[in-house]
């Protein structure tokens, strides 16, 4: 933030916003003064704005400070923020040169010295102008740092190789979508290709390209997202924004296992590449995935930012477009709010943009990532996701529960209610199915590996054997299968439904069968025989088809950070560690999967999601409600 300057106060009401101008600047030394003077426009007045550029980048250490004129104040500055405003200047004036243009003047916005950052109120008002702002401006410049390792003109070279590379394998990008991205399973989710990137790709280059700080920043996501045109600069090497995002999504499916074996340095080229493929996947352009603004938010928590807030004001001018559609909320960019005022307005948002309660999985997988930390804050509502939190699975993280088909409540709407006064309650309609009464906690290894089958299979044995104490036989489903499905929460590790998938089952059983447990190995010979039996879907494979590993690998994507359990009617699944006896397990009309809650006299929490075996696909639901059951058996959750 700029220091020094006497801001004069915008006019709120006229959706005033400062820009800098800069003249006679063609010449301007390395050591030169930036020199420049403020100016007010008005978006009110949009078809009269001067054409300005805007400049995104990295606050860095604000520690280090440099000295811009800015009328006849001096002031100072993030180092940062002088050092992305001289190469933006830099740059157009070449732009200039190149086409036999010569301006004399250029207006630029940049947020350490155009917003008072002193002023809260300002502050609020102009977040919700940085749609306009990024949208109107002719150009966003982004500044990705000095060349310090002189190989930003190989990783310029190299992003181009690969942007051929991807046209020439999908028809000019006609066939990206189908390319990239998987449809058969339940959720969309981007292939993984063993084929190799252009030998000519400077793997070096590119990982200290994508290692840069601006592509792990929250705000860049908007800054990015609602530009017209933006261009990435790196030293004195430019190349427009949408082809480092395209170039990142092609080594996302293609180059990710070569780009990860990184020997120097922390590999944050990873979390790079894997960020800008997320921006330019919120780019406006054609091969974008559909979006909802729970979708949004969830994306935004592998993003940083200082201010926990800042994880949804700082992309207020993106989610404003989903906003807008959604006149029932109140969030509004207003640093007054509480963090947890803030995120269960963002939550409430979502669902109803959605009109469903998918949202919550976040809230059951999100955790701190400083790990002495508790899982729960006692001030944040327990419906609320921690958008500040991350989703790690080595950090505590479950996986993603995928309901099948229509879900557990049959793909019902949310029944969502709202007590004035009780901004932090979300009350909904649902019914109560069963009650926890037994859990097992697995001590799973890190790895899916042959080598740590073993200390998969010992504490598999321990929940085979609370589940054959306590399994009910008067429900529909046999223990075997119930209990191979459970394992694995109903999914292989690419999340496609497995309930009648025979293939998948004989995987199960030979993962079984390769027990020590004796009691395991009669459990896998008998889902042999029972797949051999079946009618529906086939024998399943033969012993040397089946690959224990398979399954191995689905058990544990499932079940770690996640407990066994049994419930009271004998019914078992897998659901969050904080269970505990006596806890619910409902089915709320808007979730697909069960969750799991504690009533805290007139309130309840969340606790979780689960997988229950038996009440996944909605034939439960369906069964009340033919029954005349279900109107009866629902009850209104206040969930705080």
């Amino acid at each position: 933030m700029a220091s020094g300057l006497g801001y004069r106060a915008l006019n709120i009401r006229e959706d005033e916003f400062r820009l800098l101008v800069f003249e006679n600047t063609e010449n301007l030394g390395s050591d030169e003064l930036l020199k420049c003077h403020v100016q007010h426009e008005s978006m009110r007045r949009a078809a009269l704005l001067p054409n300005f550029y805007a400049v995104s980048y990295t606050w860095g250490d604000v520690s280090k400070q440099s000295t811009i004129l800015v009328g006849n104040n001096k002031i100072r500055v993030p180092r940062n923020a002088e050092v992305a405003l001289r190469r933006c200047i830099n740059e157009l004036h070449r732009q200039g040169i190149s086409q036999d243009i010569r301006p004399r003047r250029f207006y630029v916005w940049i947020d350490a010295v155009c917003l008072n950052h002193g002023d809260a109120r300002e502050k609020s008002s102009q977040l919700s102008l940085m749609n306009a702002i990024y949208s109107e401006a002719k150009t966003v410049m982004i500044w990705l740092g000095e060349d310090e390792d002189d190989l930003a003109e190989e990783a310029v070279r190299s992003v181009w190789d690969v942007v051929g590379q991807c046209k020439a394998e999908t028809n000019d990008l006609d066939g990206l979508f189908k390319r990239l991205w998987d449809t058969s399973a339940r959720r969309l989710s981007i292939k993984s290709s063993s084929d190799e990137l252009p030998p000519s790709c400077n793997l070096a280059a590119l990982r200290s390209f994508y290692s840069s700080r601006w592509f792990t920043r929250l705000w860049v996501i908007q800054e990015a997202c609602l530009a017209k045109h933006a261009i990435c600069l790196k030293g004195t090497h430019t190349i427009p924004l949408y082809d480092v995002g395209l170039a990142a999504q092609w080594m996302w499916y293609r180059g990710r296992g070569k780009l990860s074996a990184y020997d120097p340095g922390t590999g944050s080229h990873v979390k790079g590449i894997r960020n800008a493929t997320e921006i330019w996947d919120c780019m406006p352009h054609a091969y974008a995935t559909p979006k909802l603004l729970w979708t949004i938010l969830a994306m935004g928590m592998e993003f940083e930012t200082t201010d926990p807030r800042d994880k949804i004001y700082g992309m207020y001018g993106l989610i404003e477009l989903w906003l807008q559609q959604i006149p029932e909320t109140n969030l509004r960019p207003d640093y007054d709010v509480s963090q947890a005022e803030l995120y269960a307005l963002a939550t409430r948002a979502a669902i109803l943009d959605a009109g469903n309660l998918a949202i919550l999985s976040i809230t059951s997988r999100a955790v701190d990532p400083n790990p002495t930390k508790a899982k729960r804050d006692p001030g944040m509502p327990s419906w609320c996701p921690r958008f500040d939190w991350t989703i790690d699975r080595f950090k505590g993280s479950t996986c993603h529960i995928q309901p099948p088909m229509r879900g557990a409540s049959n793909g019902s709407p949310v029944r969502l209610s709202y007590i004035e006064g009780l901004e932090d309650v979300l009350t909904v309609e649902g019914l109560v199915v069963d009650e926890v009464r037994h859990t097992h906690t697995f001590n799973l290894p890190t790895s899916s590996s042959s080598s740590t089958n073993g200390g998969t299979q010992d504490t598999v044995q321990q929940a085979y054997l609370l589940a054959s104490h306590h399994h009910s036989s008067k429900l529909n489903s046999p223990l075997d299968l119930s209990f191979a499905r459970s394992l694995c929460a109903g999914q292989d590790s690419s999340y496609a439904c497995i309930t009648n998938n025979s293939d998948f089952l004989s995987h199960g059983a030979a993962f079984f069968q390769s027990s020590p447990h004796s009691n395991l190995q009669n459990l896998g010979d008998r889902i042999t025989k029972h797949l051999y039996r079946r009618k529906d879907s086939g024998p399943g494979l033969s012993a040397v088809e089946a690959d224990r590993e398979v399954y191995h690998k689905a058990l544990v994507n499932a079940c770690q950070n996640r407990a066994f359990f049994v419930t009271r009617e004998g019914r078992i699944g897998i659901g969050p560690l904080e269970m505990r006896e006596e806890d619910k397990v409902c089915i709320i009309p808007g979730s697909g999967v069960p969750l799991v809650l504690r009533q805290m006299g007139v309130f309840w929490n969340l606790v979780g999601d689960a997988y229950v075996d038996g009440l996944m696909d909605g034939k439960y639901y369906c069964e009340q409600d033919a029954f005349g059951k279900l109107e009866e058996r629902m009850e209104c959750f206040h969930i705080q």
